[in-house]
């Protein structure tokens, strides 16, 4: 006789519980009914979704562990291709349910790498394939019946992009006096420091006190846009820069809001930018890239 795969056992006071392994978590899970017929009843509905490895109904983990178990049973994957779009999709998700991951939240994450790292629609289309790796293996596994990122689609020919806007180092140190008289602890120190060593937004905004050494004068980029670590030479103005500003700042993170914690890079700066923009006008629509693209034009002009 073929056993159960859902146990039934009778408690004191006239309760009867079931008993199952989740085929997820390979943990026991228990349900406990007032009647027999009640535990029966699920256990039929159980072991016919067991029997045909229905597991969506399974699913009680966050996602990060769905993506942890993914790794290990797929060496192949290419989930983690990007280092740093895999550490934004886990942070972004992990610890959701399966089935709040949904085209909309996806879409939204989509435009907020978008918008830190100026990726262009090819770009991103290639990351939704990396990222699809995951959801196609739960599809496979019929954890899901459709993978979120199929309604999710980039053009593969992007339109031309905006043209490059690139300062002069008058308009550069224009600029910053500007910041330096609208926000001294906050938009300055930021803007002086990604136009003095060209870092990205999303690598500034990661920055920790312990990243800058004055005794090395380096600043240790952690976080870059293809995952790897790298060292930069500070020049005696970001230098001087950023002694003043930490010496008034004690934060573990470098650049703060007005509250003490990390400056956002979607929401905060944007919107600190685009004020600062307003009280300064410029015949040119720079933003934090054109403040990197200036670094290097400015750098190899002076030879």
């Amino acid at each position: 006789m073929k056993s159960s795969l859902v146990q039934i056992h009778e408690l004191n006071g006239g309760y009867f519980q079931a008993s199952y392994i989740n085929p997820i978590t390979n943990k026991r899970k228990r349900r406990r009914f007032m009647t027999k017929k009640e535990a029966e009843s699920f256990r039929a509905e159980t072991e016919q979704k067991l029997h045909a490895q229905n597991y969506g109904d399974f699913l009680e983990v966050p996602v990060g562990i769905l993506i942890e178990r993914h790794l290990r049973d797929y060496p192949q994957s290419k989930l983690k291709d990007r280092a740093n779009v895999f550490t934004s999709f886990y942070e972004e998700f992990s610890k959701l349910k399966l089935n709040q991951v949904t085209k909309v939240e996806l879409q939204k994450w989509f435009e907020r790498i978008r918008g830190e790292n100026n990726y262009s629609d090819k770009t991103l289309s290639s990351i939704r394939s990396q990222i699809n790796w995951f959801f196609k293996m739960l599809v496979e596994e019929r954890l899901i019946e459709e993978s979120p990122l199929d309604k999710i689609k980039f053009k593969r020919i992007a339109p031309p992009r905006r043209p490059r806007i690139v300062l002069s180092i008058d308009e550069v140190n224009q600029l910053l006096e500007n910041a330096k008289f609208f926000s001294p602890e906050g938009l300055y120190p930021f803007l002086s420091t990604v136009a003095h060593t060209g870092i990205r937004r999303s690598e500034a905004l990661n920055l920790t006190r312990t990243d800058i050494d004055f005794s090395t004068r380096l600043i240790h980029i952690r976080k870059s846009k293809n995952g790897r670590e790298r060292f930069i030479v500070m020049s005696p103005t970001i230098e001087s820069v950023l002694k003043e500003y930490l010496y008034k700042n004690e934060s573990h993170v470098l650049f703060q809001n007005e509250h003490g914690t990390k400056l956002n890079s979607n929401k905060e700066l944007s919107r600190l930018i685009d004020k600062f923009k307003a009280y300064f006008p410029m015949d040119k629509n720079w933003g934090c890239h054109s403040l990197r693209h200036s670094f290097a034009y400015n750098f190899l002009k002076k030879g």
